[in-house]
């Protein structure tokens, strides 16, 4: 079936051979100096992201650590400065002073179930608990306070795309699966936590957590973080419709349910709009499956009259590795929203097609 994604095994079995790829071309080093961890790991190229394995130009890069790749021309370049901690399926922010700050992660597929044995995933040295900030003049810095199970460990996946904003205080709020918390980056860095967002995966109450739900600041201070109810890619585990918005504009987060979802989606993709609505494209209603269980609906959240409309149809399925935005570059000639899944399969369409259905 067109737009089907690949399974599980013909996925891992594409990434271990342009894995294989990258290790012929990079010399890859074992080291056993992991500051923040408790194993031996390996130091592999690093890319403009650092850290994520979504900027490479192949479908799955690597932990990366000591280079740069510039998408354009897929030209790596050598890096002085390196992170401290592997950082697959990590979160970056600029904080409020202009410096990167990174968090969350873990060794490439060290830890895709580190839900089903946190102990185990923490004493292999599998995930990134320690969130590291990059120092214009010496590179990047551990902020060994700021170390934070609850925050970035591997229950409940937590590392995972750790959901991230700067605070209207100028802390880093967060959401980690079914976690919330503040990370003050002064100093040695802190952690405190703000109490529980939800429940863990749940096949009944089907909470909206999780790497598989979307999340976006729609408006200053305020949150929209609707679909998920999984763990990591594949999890066996239907969908959620809830959407959730999360005030952090006081002393402690303030969480309202909002009107659900016409579709349950994991894997969807959030764009809030110039108007402060928001666009959920794509997704699944099921794990990762394609065929029956994929979405292709758009959905746009009003967020005064709280209420979904139904948009058109996208073409192909858009579920795990994917992405869509609002390019600014295109503002000046049309109103665009542009997604795409990995291999660059990409499409664009104007909100009248993506919003006004039938119209």
């Amino acid at each position: 079936m067109a737009g089907m994604p690949l399974s599980e095994d013909a996925s891992q079995r594409r990434c271990a051979r342009q894995i294989d790829e990258f290790r012929a071309q990079y010399d890859w080093a074992e080291r056993s100096d992991h500051s923040n961890s408790h194993a031996p790991t390996i130091w592999q190229p690093e890319c403009q992201a650092l850290g994520s394995d979504a900027c490479d130009p192949h479908p799955c890069s690597v932990a990366v650590k000591h280079s740069r790749t510039a998408p354009a021309s897929s030209e790596i370049t050598k890096n002085a400065s390196r992170m401290a901690d592997e950082r697959w399926y990590s979160t970056m922010l600029t904080l409020a002073d202009g410096r990167p700050i990174i968090m969350g992660g873990s060794a490439p597929y060290g830890a895709l179930t580190g839900y089903a044995n946190p102990v185990a995933a923490i004493n292999g040295g599998q995930v990134s608990m320690t969130p590291e900030v990059y120092e214009p003049d010496t590179g990047w810095r551990s902020l060994f306070g700021a170390l934070s199970r609850e925050a970035f460990g591997p229950d409940h996946n937590r590392y995972w795309y750790p959901r991230a904003w700067i605070a209207p205080n100028g802390e880093v709020f967060g959401i980690s699966s079914e976690k919330m918390w503040y990370l003050d980056p002064a100093g040695n860095g802190a952690v405190r936590v703000a109490g529980n967002f939800k429940t863990g995966v749940d096949d009944v109450s089907k909470p909206n957590i999780g790497p598989t739900s979307s999340a976006v600041m729609f408006a200053p201070g305020r949150i929209l973080q609707v679909g998920g109810n999984g763990y990591q890619d594949g999890y066996a585990s239907p969908s959620s419709r809830l959407a959730t918005v999360i005030d952090i504009n006081g002393s402690v987060p303030v969480l309202a349910e909002a009107a659900p979802m016409t579709h349950a989606r994991q894997w969807p993709n959030t764009t809030v709009l110039p108007d402060g609505r928001v666009l959920v494209t794509g997704g699944t209603g099921f794990a990762n499956n394609g065929g029956a269980d994929a979405v292709y609906d758009a959905e746009l959240w009003d967020p005064v009259s709280d209420s979904w409309t139904l948009g058109a149809a996208a073409a192909q399925i858009r579920v795990y590795h994917s992405a869509a935005s609002y390019p600014i570059a295109l503002h000046a000639m049309h109103a665009v929203v542009w997604s795409a899944r990995e291999r660059c399969r990409a499409s664009h369409e104007t909100p009248k097609k993506w919003l006004d259905r039938g119209s």
